[in-house]
């Protein structure tokens, strides 16, 4: 087996651990939800459900999408990152954690909104590579930039309708909605500083 089909077999296979990982998160909020299991949470599993249904069905529908225009694969770190992150919600909320630690909820805006930038940034720059579209890479940046940013703020919308429907207490105060978005914006312009600083770098190093 060369090195190119031994890469898209790994790659495959974490794609596919990856959706697993994905449906075992789902059936045990799920579980949680109609009462089958009784752990307890500092939000809402609700929210929860929410969040690995879209992260994954979001993953799948641009893979489709990339594969349909292009013919090329997603990248398989896309998979292994967003389960990462739903992963990352979902033991913080099981421990308590963002009750427990202070900084918790805004790592976790900062690094969900990081990781979610990634994946716009890669799914723009391939479709840019391959169809050839022509204007300048930064805009790739802005697009996942804006991308990542929007899904911040439905985030946010989605725990107010939970609260206004009276089935949470998630909103908290307009200091805390702030401070989230704050967060999310750090962490999608983190994305951008740091892809900055590599492109700057290896520059001036060539």
């Amino acid at each position: 087996m060369n090195s190119n089909a031994f890469t898209k077999d790994i790659g495959s296979k974490i794609r596919w651990l990856s959706r697993l990982g994905f449906l075992g998160l789902f059936l045990f909020e799920l579980a949680n939800y109609f009462g089958i299991l009784k752990y307890s949470l500092d939000y809402t599993w609700f929210g929860l459900l929410i969040t690995a249904f879209g992260a994954l069905v979001g993953i799948e529908g641009a893979a489709y999408l990339l594969r349909r225009k292009t013919g090329v694969e997603m990248p398989w770190i896309i998979w292994l990152l967003g389960f990462g992150g739903v992963l990352f919600d979902v033991v913080g909320d099981t421990f308590h954690l963002y009750e427990r630690i202070v900084w918790f909820d805004q790592l976790a805006h900062f690094l969900g909104t990081f990781l979610v930038t990634i994946f716009f940034q890669i799914f723009f720059r391939t479709m840019q590579r391959v169809k050839g579209w022509n204007y300048p890479p930064f805009v790739n940046w802005l697009l996942a930039l804006g991308m990542g940013m929007t899904l911040g703020v439905l985030y946010e919308i989605e725990e107010y309708l939970e609260d206004m429907i009276g089935t949470a207490n998630r909103l908290g105060d307009g200091e805390d909605t702030a401070n989230d978005l704050l967060l999310n914006f750090l962490g999608a312009t983190s994305v951008i500083g740091i892809a900055w600083v590599k492109r700057t770098f290896f520059r001036k190093r060539s």
